[in-house]
């Protein structure tokens, strides 16, 4: 594998393996070199690539450039987006309004509010487009059709198998994860599944294991064949079995892990969007990283079109470390939350129109229904100042999820997926409520019912009595 240059703590130019820069120019920002050996910068003249000497490959300027993929580098050029060649020549000549990077010779883009794969010669694979499409992995890429069902497509655009789910992930080292009405599991190339169980929550597998939840919140961990064993001191009995595994983690350098960790936020982030959880740029998605920075999504992205590339890490006073844009406006409550919470890693803040309507109608979400789970809400605070932060902070010590009075939500967990999954449970019972509620009067829970609840959740009851 080649080596190239590295940006610089500044992100003005690039640096040598010694600390030396490579070349004496000094640009507005840039990024990596990607293969075959160029790398995007801007300056007051615009966007372009670079050589290792830093001098331009090419005569042509962009509104913003990124990094080569399989030969071929995304651009924007006022609204329209394409790719370039390596001496910045057009590839094709559609427009799209966003583009991907091209994995598997082919790539994601966005027209009118319906997604495509194309080729390198900006062909689409299926004409009519989908209401969401993945990249591909082995050959093979998730799609939604008009149903609102998820799909495994191969490269020709026909499915793989006849499955359809609520949720559905890519292919990774042969098994993908799905989620159908009775929870989550892992299926074949078939379509199949591959024991007969169902979780509150999974992830995809790493060296023969898998991180589970059960749907009684205990964190497991599973192997091909479905065995079940312990995680972090738990006891979980299969017959009269238990089982121990080591906790896997992601393979590869850790360059290799922070753009595993991109993708993974990219997914959630256009799921918020196609959820319809955020609109236009509002909303912000963030993870801590193991040197205690946190990737967040900059300030002003659009989260329905945000690439891996956009995502900039911040200290935790909010100054940029790496990256073109500016962090969220709303890093201050991101930041608040992990100081407070050393197991969080992760942060999403969105502005769900049922639980903001709830909120501005005063609507209780508690004590109505069988999921119940306290769901408090903050005082009212001007957004992206300290006082978000602020009103935050009662609730962050013993909850993972809060509502921000006439703004919008926070949820916080110890993964990417479980901080969606709160989120996406928070709106659900928001729903719920506030359907109930234009019907007549809500009916509160008998209070018996109310505490078994609580001892379920492991929650303290002496808080539903203190309200």
């Amino acid at each position: 594998m080649t080596s190239y240059p590295i940006s610089s703590e500044c992100r003005t130019h690039h640096i040598d393996s010694r600390g030396k820069p490579v070349y004496s120019m000094r640009f507005d920002w840039v990024l990596p070199f990607r293969p075959p050996g160029l790398a995007p910068v801007g300056d007051n003249s615009g966007s372009y690539h670079v050589t290792i000497d830093g001098n331009s490959a090419y005569d042509s300027k962009f509104d913003r450039t990124f990094g080569f993929y399989e030969d071929l580098a995304a651009v924007k050029q006022g609204s329209d987006w394409y790719h370039i060649d390596q001496k910045g020549q057009r590839k094709y000549h559609q427009n799209w309004e966003w583009c991907g990077n091209f994995q598997g010779s082919h790539c994601v883009v966005r027209k009118s509010r319906r997604m495509y794969h194309i080729d390198q010669n900006g062909n689409t694979i299926n004409p009519d487009g989908w209401t969401y499409t993945g990249d591909f992995r082995e050959g093979i890429a998730v799609v939604r059709d008009g149903s609102g069902m998820f799909k495994h497509i191969d490269i020709r655009g026909q499915f793989i198998h006849s499955g359809k789910f609520l949720e559905l992930g890519a292919f990774h080292k042969g098994f993908a994860i799905a989620k159908d009405t009775n929870g989550w599991l892992h299926i074949n190339r078939k379509g199949e599944e591959i024991y007969p169980f169902r979780f509150g929550n999974l992830e995809p597998f790493y060296n023969g294991v898998a991180k589970a939840v059960t749907k009684e919140g205990v964190d497991i961990l599973i192997d091909e064949s479905g065995i079940i064993s312990p995680l972090i001191g738990q006891s979980v009995k299969q017959g009269e079995n238990l089982i121990s595994f080591p906790l896997p983690s992601p393979s590869g350098s850790n360059l290799e892990q922070e753009q595993q960790l991109r993708e993974q936020m990219v997914f959630i982030a256009r799921h918020i969007y196609e959820k319809g959880y955020n609109f236009t740029i509002d909303g912000n998605i963030s993870h801590r990283l193991p040197d205690g920075n946190i990737i967040v999504s900059p300030t002003g992205q659009h989260l329905g079109f945000v690439s891996t590339e956009d995502f900039v890490i911040m200290d935790r006073e909010g100054n940029l470390i790496q990256g073109v844009r500016k962090p969220t406006s709303e890093w201050r409550l991101h930041n608040r939350i992990y100081e407070m919470r050393p197991d969080v890693q992760c942060v999403i803040h969105a502005h769900p129109p049922s639980a903001i309507a709830a909120s501005v109608a005063g609507v209780n979400l508690g004590k109505v229904f069988a999921h119940y789970s306290p769901i408090p809400t903050t005082e009212f605070a001007l957004n992206c100042t300290e006082e978000t932060a602020k009103v935050l902070e009662p609730f962050i010590p013993s909850q993972n999820w809060a509502i921000l009075k006439r703004h919008g939500v926070v949820t916080w967990a110890n993964s990417l997926s479980n901080t969606f999954l709160r989120l996406e449970g928070l709106e659900q019972c928001a729903k719920i409520v506030t359907k109930a509620n234009a019907i007549g009067d809500i009916l509160p829970m008998p209070e018996d019912d109310v505490r078994s609840l609580f001892e379920m959740w492991k929650l303290d009851f002496s808080s539903y009595l203190e309200e």
